[in-house]
């Protein structure tokens, strides 16, 4: 719930926000009494909201909306709860329109902030987003910056600036899922790639972290550096290989699309075409 006005000033009046608490009621496995712990949500132990609802885990249900005063911003009995109050977070927006930038930027807050306990170390929300400008927009689409260029570098980049003491809490990336009925499998698959890029993220953190795993960091070498693929080795979806991939080469910025390249909707290229999409946001 952001924002609740709708830009002419109608702000949400108490019998409107009743009605929306209401509705949310309708969500199973909420997580009534969390105010009782003591701390933020965001220092919660993980096993406290798991271990809710006969060990079924808890929906947590945070509001965010620029009310009037004496409106109610939350409903704790029902186990809505006004997020601002109730967890600190660190949101921060690069408001950035070109990728390079945006990248370093993000990555370079991400490092800043050591995950060691003390005041410093809060609830991340990686917005992997960019914001271009009007001219970008028009010329590209956003949804071009989201697919094309955010999405790629968020693998490239991000992934590889990551650690057991400096990681994001959450990552907020623009399309991904479906945004048109219909529109195939394309969309679907980035958000497969998300989920599994979270899950990894989550074993990996769990694997490195002595306190959890008695054994110590399987995942890290005698050295005390961290295992990393190294590997030059491109494979794509055919079989077909590129044993030593040139430095910084990544499939989606390529200067040039050779002949035969097939694209989502069948189109086939029959001439090399320059890549439209390299410099966007640049």
């Amino acid at each position: 719930m952001v924002n609740l006005n709708d830009g002419d000033n109608r702000y949400w009046n108490a019998d409107k926000a009743t009605e929306f608490y209401t509705s949310l009621e309708s969500i199973e496995n909420r997580c009534p009494g969390l105010e009782t712990a003591g701390v933020k949500f965001d220092r919660l132990q993980a096993h406290t909201p798991m271990d809710m609802n006969n060990g079924a885990g808890c929906v947590l249900i945070l509001t965010d909306g620029a009310l009037e005063n004496g409106v109610p911003t939350d409903k704790i009995s029902s186990g809505i709860y006004h997020g601002p109050s109730y967890m600190d977070r660190d949101n921060y927006g690069s408001n950035n329109g070109n990728i390079g930038s945006l990248s370093d930027d993000k990555i370079a807050h991400m490092q800043n902030m050591k995950r060691n306990g003390d005041d410093n170390d809060r609830f991340f929300i990686m917005q992997w987003q960019a914001t271009p400008d009007i001219i970008s927009s028009l010329r590209h689409g956003l949804e071009d910056a989201g697919l094309f260029d955010l999405n790629p570098v968020l693998y490239r980049d991000a992934i590889n600036s990551m650690s057991p003491e400096s990681w994001p809490t959450v990552i907020q990336q623009d399309y991904v899922g479906y945004i048109h009925l219909n529109e195939g499998r394309f969309p679907d698959d980035l958000s497969a790639e998300l989920r599994t890029l979270c899950i990894g993220l989550n074993w990996f953190m769990i694997n490195q972290n002595t306190a959890v795993n008695a054994g110590g960091r399987s995942m890290q070498e005698k050295t005390g550096r961290f295992s990393r693929n190294t590997s030059t080795v491109i494979i794509f979806a055919n079989d077909t290989r590129i044993s030593n991939s040139p430095p910084g080469f990544h499939l989606g910025r390529v200067g040039v699309l050779k002949a035969g390249t097939v694209f989502h909707n069948g189109t086939i290229l029959t001439e090399d075409l320059m890549n439209p999409c390299l410099n966007f946001g640049d």
